[in-house]
């Protein structure tokens, strides 16, 4: 990792005010970046971490390790949910909190 790399990154500390379970976030996070495969030591010299974006509606929190955030929901199902370690995350907004889903009474 490069001078510049380390100084653009610092671990992240769990925000204030905490997320809760049901509110709307935006996450940007780091990710490891690699290959399956035989790759040129030439080629891998340029990989770098991925830089990610999630956005959607908080699942759960642990707060020693990470947060889960799900994309898509109904009432029991969730599509696109990712558990993303507290340490990954470089940057976090709350959108709307403790958003609900409005029930049909059919």
């Amino acid at each position: 990792m490069s001078d510049s790399d380390k100084s653009r990154f610092e671990p992240y500390s769990i925000p204030n005010p905490c997320p809760r379970v049901g509110d709307i976030v935006r996450v940007e996070w780091r990710d490891s970046y690699g290959c399956g495969n035989w790759q040129s030591r030439e080629d891998a010299a340029e990989w770098r971490p991925s830089e990610i974006e999630t956005f959607g509606r908080v699942m759960e929190i642990d707060p020693g390790d990470y947060i889960k955030v799900a994309g898509t929901y109904s009432d029991d199902q969730v599509l696109g949910c990712i558990a993303i370690p507290w340490g990954c995350i470089t940057q976090f907004t709350i959108i709307d909190q403790n958003w609900t889903t409005p029930r049909s009474e059919d």
